[in-house]
């Protein structure tokens, strides 16, 4: 049986480019074609998670629960979970899927900072499932495969549409920097692989330092100054927009920046409101989640109705020559990018 280190190097050019959701590249070429490379990669890829999951750890004819349960560092996960008997059931049945699981120590953080809503793990089904909902990934998925350099947006099994409206389930971002995996739903707290390649009988487990957040509304991320990007949230709400944006499903959001509203003198309120909404309906793609590895160059159609055109080059992403500053700001409904001006 080859090694860990064999088994990289078999799979990481058999892997190649992931492409559709997984893709971590610019998507510029023919859309057919790649998801036409996707689909034979992923048969390259049946090979090699075979090997893997008799060679990375874990017990592959057990279930994600009685690997929870065999896993001393998640007994605080594995106590909550049988909590719910009904839900404990489904964790045991769960297949095809990667668990990025809360470490006891992560917890113990989460309910450091979070009293109120982690007394609620233990006693609401609700509030427990939604956040070890965002925890569970779509597919099984080995640590070989996150390349140093890329970033992977993995859709996890979070659908409900009180709490997320994007297809097909929110997503967490996964990115490898050097020796470890990075995965967050929120840019300010990411949480970090401490154990991982942990398999079982429907996929795999990743032990991480950290609990998920689920990403928040479209205007409440949009008024977090630390992503400078207030202004336009102030506009939102000038323009008696922001509850419907928030409604909306499947958004694209190209956020001009507080400096860029200053520039261009709309911070002082004094444009009318239909002209406004016009502005602002131009900066929002609708129908497509389009994170920083999606925006493929072209033309793309605003909620205005006006077009946008997308281009990428060595030194970055512009829309309409308007240069994207804060990448992949997730949000419940969809994507935030925050640019350095006015793309209309």
């Amino acid at each position: 049986m080859p090694s860990h280190e064999e088994l990289d190097g078999i799979l990481r050019p058999l892997i190649g480019q992931p492409l559709d959701t997984r893709f971590s590249g610019p998507l510029t070429g023919d859309r057919e074609e790649a998801l036409a490379s996707y689909h034979l990669i992923n048969s390259f890829l049946a090979v090699g998670t075979f090997l893997l999951r008799y060679t990375l750890g874990g017990q592959v004819d057990s279930s994600l629960l009685a690997l929870i349960d065999q896993t001393p560092d998640l007994s605080t996960l594995a106590t909550i979970i049988h909590g719910f008997p009904e839900y404990a059931a489904a964790v045991a049945n769960v297949t095809n899927v990667t668990c990025f699981a809360p470490s006891n120590e992560a917890l113990a953080r989460f309910a450091d900072a979070h009293q109120d809503t982690y007394q609620q793990l233990f006693s609401r089904l609700e509030v427990f499932s939604a956040i070890f909902d965002i925890h569970i990934v779509v597919g099984a998925h080995y640590s070989p495969e996150f390349r140093p350099g890329e970033t992977w947006f993995l859709h996890t099994v979070l659908t409900d549409e009180s709490v997320s409206n994007v297809t097909g389930g929110q997503v967490v971002k996964v990115r490898s920097i050097y020796d470890t995996l990075e995965v967050s739903t929120d840019a300010k707290s990411p949480a970090h692989v401490i154990q991982k390649d942990r398999c079982f009988a429907g996929g795999t487990l990743q032990v991480i330092d950290a609990v998920m957040g689920i990403p928040s509304s479209l205007s409440s991320v949009i008024a977090d100054n630390a992503f400078m990007a207030a202004s336009f949230g102030q506009a939102l709400t000038a323009a008696n927009l922001s509850t419907t944006l928030d409604l909306q499903s499947n958004l694209t959001v190209l956020v001009p920046s507080n400096k860029a509203f200053e520039q261009a003198n709309l911070s002082r309120g004094d444009m009318g409101q239909e002209l406004l909404a016009y502005v602002l309906q131009s900066h929002i793609i609708p129908g497509e989640v389009l994170y920083s590895n999606m925006l493929a160059v072209g033309t793309w159609t605003t909620l205005s109705g006006a077009k946008i055109r997308i281009d990428q080059d060595a030194s970055g992403i512009y829309v309409n020559g308007a240069r994207i500053q804060v990448e992949d700001l997730l949000v419940a409904n969809g994507v935030v990018h925050v640019i350095d001006s006015f793309a209309v």
